[in-house]
């Protein structure tokens, strides 16, 4: 996590999250519900307001006169806005940052890799339908540019709160669209309330540029092409790191591999060395059924199989071993290896 640096993460402190996240409720009667807190420090509301136009988790903010406190308001904010009284600003911004993933909705649509977070907002907002989209995070160190899959929905059932930064998701700071979600299902109790809300072990988290990393990028690179003998002569012998390049450009692996094709390609009563979904233990029999849904749900799942049965080999025709290292597993010469 970014460390609580600036006055934004100071102003929405953990004192009133961990108070939200105990399941207590606030003192003044609100019709906002769990993805409303309060901040600890007095702010002006127009400090407040400006605040939330930062915060990549504010959808808004309430000033309402306090019970406790005679001629003085209470501050609130929120991180979802299902409707919006005369005492509240609304965010400009089209979407509000929420730690975690939808689990029940009506799936729009599921892109694969071909679009930014910036794109997806710009094409969910086009979309009236559209009222939050989410990605996993296989990197957390690193603002993701193009995440491996973006699920846009148009309903919001329920939500599962992620603290690890495993995933993501961007509702709809819309009020017209606001009555697709259930909102109750939201909490501001997991909402990391920084500028950029991402988990990073080192101090900058920009990605770098390519010329930046052509600077310091120094491997060479052959083609896959060259022979298993100039291979072994000119780098495995000498032990010289390489990089092979264009050595899967004729696998069938690339049209084969998209979850469209691979879903119907095997029975579903079929067995897999796997795990279903993050920190689960590895399984030796996980029925095709369950990873095909997992690809379905978009949910984490790895397959770790040695393709040793009926249904797995049919992946073998889908890759082939590259020619510069044809020959040169050891391990397979060796006639009783011991596991």
């Amino acid at each position: 996590m970014v460390p609580p640096s600036n006055l934004l993460f100071r102003i929405f402190t953990l004192s009133s999250l961990a108070f939200m996240a105990q399941g207590k409720q606030l003192n003044y009667k609100f019709p906002y519900g769990p993805y409303t807190a309060r901040p600890d420090q007095e702010v002006s509301l127009r400090e407040a307001q400006e605040l939330c136009d930062l915060d990549l988790s504010c959808a808004g903010i309430t000033s309402l006169p306090d019970p406790k406190k005679n001629g003085t308001n209470r501050i609130l904010a929120h991180s979802f806005l299902p409707i919006v009284m005369n005492e509240t600003y609304k965010s400009p911004k089209h979407f509000t940052f929420h730690a975690g993933k939808v689990k029940d909705s009506n799936i729009l649509e599921v892109r694969h890799g071909d679009m930014s977070v910036g794109e997806a907002k710009d094409y969910c907002h086009d979309r009236l339908n559209c009222v939050a989209f989410f990605h996993p995070v296989y990197n957390p160190t690193l603002e993701l540019s193009n995440p491996d899959n973006i699920t846009f929905v148009s309903s919001i059932e329920s939500f599962e709160p992620d603290s690890r930064d495993e995933w993501r998701t961007f509702v709809a700071n819309d009020l017209s669209r606001a009555n697709s979600v259930n909102h109750s299902s939201l909490s501001y109790s997991e909402i990391v309330s920084v500028e950029h809300p991402f988990k990073s072990c080192c101090t900058k988290t920009e990605i770098p540029t390519i010329e930046q990393i052509q600077a310091v990028d120094t491997l060479e690179r052959i083609s896959c092409d060259i022979s298993r003998k100039d291979f072994f002569e000119n780098y495995e012998k000498r032990r010289k790191p390489v990089m092979l390049v264009g050595c899967n450009k004729d696998w069938k692996a690339q049209d084969r591999w998209s979850y469209e094709k691979l879903i119907p390609r095997f029975d579903n009563s079929s067995t897999w060395r796997a795990t279903i979904g993050n920190n689960e233990k590895l399984k030796e029999d996980v029925a095709w059924s369950d990873i095909a849904s997992s690809m379905v749900q978009n949910s984490p799942f790895y397959i770790f199989d040695q393709l040793d049965h009926k249904e797995g080999k049919k992946l073998e025709e889908d890759y082939e071993w590259p020619g510069p290292i044809q020959g040169g597993d050891l391990y397979g010469s060796l006639n009783d290896f011991p596991e």
